[in-house]
């Protein structure tokens, strides 16, 4: 304490008298970044669902054909408790319809189709919560049923739409993949399904 006492006393000379101890100076900074808790994003299967060959007979002429559902979870890990979403990205951008994600296009510029992943349940730490969504970057939040291309996914407890920490994440997706109406389809050879989506973690 006495040398915290005197320092002060020093300053205060100091300051009484600039003039008579005023000299060469120098800067002392001090900098850094305080990170939230680091998150891992993984889906199971490898995030890869393959269709495999499907006969254009098989595709309906007057509305678009479910090829697949599949069942796929991604997890989210964390190094602790954080506010967190998922930036679902489609990396088929402007090829789908509606609200799903597209599958590419077909030679004459026209979509394929598009997949949903619609949630079964979401867990935040072995407790089921709420899926909610945002379309405005966070500033907003509204409940949902599955997943939409440019909007954030995150959590809330039951019956609310506040964004909630957690440090495990759990959501069960089933997949569903449609092709358009085969009179839509003008095929000449083998046509390629190619859909592709980002799940990318922002953190709240």
């Amino acid at each position: 304490m006495k040398k915290y006492f005197a320092a002060l006393t020093t300053t205060v000379l100091i300051s009484i008298a600039p003039f008579a101890l005023a000299g060469p100076s120098t800067e002392l900074t001090v900098s850094g970044v305080i990170t939230p808790a680091a998150c891992t994003p993984t889906l199971s299967s490898g995030g890869a669902i393959d269709l495999g060959s499907i006969s254009y007979n098989q595709l309906d002429q007057e509305r678009n054909t479910r090829v697949g559902s599949h069942e796929i979870t991604l997890t989210l890990d964390c190094d602790g408790s954080t506010g967190f979403a998922i930036n679902a990205i489609d990396n088929r951008n402007g090829t789908g319809l509606g609200d799903g994600f597209g599958l590419g296009l077909t030679s004459e510029g026209k979509p394929v189709g598009f997949f949903t992943p619609f949630i079964q349940q979401i867990t935040a730490d072995s407790v089921l919560v709420d899926p909610i969504e945002s379309n405005d970057n966070g500033t907003t939040w509204a409940n949902t049923d599955f997943v939409k291309a440019g909007y954030w996914l995150s959590a809330a407890t039951t019956g609310s739409t506040t964004p909630i920490d957690a440090q495990t994440v759990t959501v069960d997706f089933k997949v569903d993949t449609y092709i358009v109406r085969a009179d839509e389809l003008k095929l000449d050879g083998d046509l390629e399904i190619d859909g592709s989506a980002t799940f990318e973690v922002m953190y709240l």
